[in-house]
């Protein structure tokens, strides 16, 4: 425990910071907690957060992918490697992540979503129009359905 209660320190630090948007302190509470425990799972969810806030998308997937390969179990770096994937234009690498999610934690529509969207990235437009048929069963509202519902009438699933 002592030995990684820097760690600890410095990610408390960083979240009181992020909390407050001040994103140069928090990154460097995070960098400095990294540098004291690279394969420290919540130091790389937090920097991957961190990083995301900033719109550095690039460097956040970095870190939210080592936290998957640290804890591949934990759902949490799943969700995010996967959002930050699309973001990144990675379709195929998103919707492994966010499988692995929906595999972990079932029934988040919006990954059903993510998913459909992913998949729709792929070109593989019937397991899409499966993702988003089963989004618009949980819900009907919003931009999301909105999208879900357009993208199955343009192809002729509903009318």
């Amino acid at each position: 425990m002592r030995r990684i209660k820097p760690t600890i320190e410095a990610c408390q630090k960083g979240e009181i910071a992020l909390s407050r948007k001040d994103f140069g302190k928090a990154e460097g509470s995070f960098r400095s907690a990294l540098a004291t425990t690279p394969r420290d799972y919540a130091a790389n969810v937090l920097m991957a957060k961190c990083l995301s806030a900033q719109d550095k998308d690039a460097q956040a997937l970095e870190y939210a992918q080592a936290a998957t390969k640290i804890y591949p179990q934990e759902a949490q770096a799943q969700k995010m490697v996967g959002v930050l994937a699309l973001a990144q234009k990675d379709p195929a690498k998103a919707y492994e992540h966010l499988d692995r999610y929906d595999r972990l934690i079932p029934g988040d529509a919006g990954v059903t979503f993510l998913k459909g969207v992913s998949l729709e990235g792929m070109g593989r437009k019937q397991d899409a129009a499966n993702q988003y048929a089963a989004y618009l069963r949980r819900t009907q509202r919003g931009k999301a359905a909105e999208y879900a519902y357009s993208r199955l009438q343009g192809w002729g699933y509903v009318k």
